[in-house]
């Protein structure tokens, strides 16, 4: 079972781990990707990861090598849109497609593309940031990969048959219980009212916790997290953090900064821009406060290879539990944006394949996630979930004629 799955393993992950703990894992981690991979690199990262006690994403490391392994462990589908080299370093990068060259042959042709996408995305950032002098060849390299990944996918969309039904519109049906804890959930939401005063902050409810809100009068039995919004206009992400470190209810924050990249006169840079700020409190409920900035007349949110698109909404007061809330006062129309059909509960949800509204970041791991998302289509047998993800990147001009096209980060 994925790490993911299940929320009490979850609130274990997110939860602050004492220096025995880390200690344990950090050598467990070290010495175990080191038997499975047979590289001190990679091994040393894993075990950097579990140090600073970011055991969810640890967690996920061990899981995702194992079931790529030689040892017959695990179901590499359980977790499709993980993306292992998030905050590897060139070496580290560069070991791991040492590695997956390594298990090509062993591994299913369109996993070892993709996967070899993300590595290559994060080696043209880290040399972009280091104004590497291979970064220009370092790139020629990940657009003719992802130009043959691309040409691949599409002639395998071709052979298949059109399904009725995108793979948006199906409920998935899992065995996970609803087991979400609501209550401690109301307790970290009442902290975040006592510490961030709404007339003050004017944070909003977003996503499964607006859903949860006005579908169901509560927290989404099926939710892992609270999740909020704040204007970047009008928040100062310093102090925010401060205020949640300093405070006795919160246990960890930690912020995520998406790189853009952009081409200018002649010119490859990345610019870094804090988007989410994920606060853990003391009973092991997450809080994600999704920074919202307002572009060409959307405003939207994200992570290191997300951007979910919304038009502005007005801000109307609901109540959450005993906590008042904001929320979009155009309830129908925000939900619909994001999920489709609202109505319909889901049990089992992907922020990477179920959102209506996700886009291309302006990002190589975007791009390589969205060719990510045509495989799982595919995968799914999901046709025109397939021509959906595909009509967005034609849509937003990150492909033209079916290749990759680099003029996009000069627009």
């Amino acid at each position: 079972m994925s790490p993911s799955k299940n929320y009490q393993l979850l609130r274990y992950l997110n939860r602050q781990h004492n220096i025995v703990e880390r200690s344990f894992f950090t050598v467990l981690g070290f010495f175990g990707c080191l038997f499975i991979t047979q590289r001190w690199v990679l091994a040393r990262h894993i075990s950097r990861v579990f140090w600073h006690d970011h055991f969810k994403d640890g967690m996920r490391l061990a899981y995702w090598y194992t079931c790529r392994s030689w040892l017959p462990i695990g179901k590499p589908g359980n977790d499709p849109f993980f993306v292992v080299v998030d905050g590897m370093t060139l070496s580290e990068c560069q070991a791991f497609q040492a590695w997956l060259d390594q298990r090509s042959g062993k591994l299913p042709q369109v996993e070892y593309a993709v996967s070899s996408l993300f590595a290559m995305a994060q080696v043209v950032h880290e040399a972009i940031a280091q104004k590497n002098a291979k970064q220009g060849g370092y790139l020629a390299q990940f657009c003719l990969a992802l130009n043959t990944t691309l040409k691949g996918l599409i002639d395998k969309r071709t052979q298949a048959q059109t399904s009725p039904i995108s793979q948006f519109e199906k409920a998935t049906v899992n065995d996970r219980e609803g087991d979400f804890a609501r209550d401690d959930a109301e307790v970290a939401l009442l902290a975040v009212s006592d510490l961030l005063p709404l007339q003050e902050w004017r944070w909003c409810t977003l996503s499964g916790t607006f859903l949860g809100l006005y579908r169901e009068g509560d927290f989404l039995a099926h939710d892992f997290d609270i999740d909020l919004g704040l204007k970047a206009e009008c928040t100062n992400i310093t102090a925010l953090v401060e205020i949640l470190e300093n405070s006795q209810f919160f246990q960890s924050v930690e912020t995520t900064w998406q790189r853009q990249l952009q081409y200018k006169d002649e010119q490859w840079s990345l610019i870094r821009l804090p988007v989410l700020v994920k606060a853990v409190h003391k009973n092991g409920i997450a809080v994600d406060f999704s920074i919202l900035y307002r572009e060409k007349g959307y405003l939207w949110h994200g992570s290191m290879m997300h951007r979910w698109e919304h038009l502005p909404w007005q801000w109307h007061l609901y109540q959450l539990r005993d906590v008042e809330v904001f929320g979009p006062l155009e309830a129908d129309r925000y939900l619909t944006e994001a999920y489709g059909d609202w109505q319909t509960p889901v049990k089992s949800f992907n922020c990477s394949s179920g959102r209506h509204n996700l886009v291309v970041a302006p990002n190589l791991l975007s791009v390589a996630l969205f060719l990510r998302r045509l495989a799982w289509h595919l995968e799914q047998q999901d046709i025109a979930g397939f021509d959906n993800v595909l009509a967005q990147m034609r849509q937003q001009n990150v492909i033209c004629d079916n290749k990759m096209n680099l003029n996009w980060f000069s627009s």
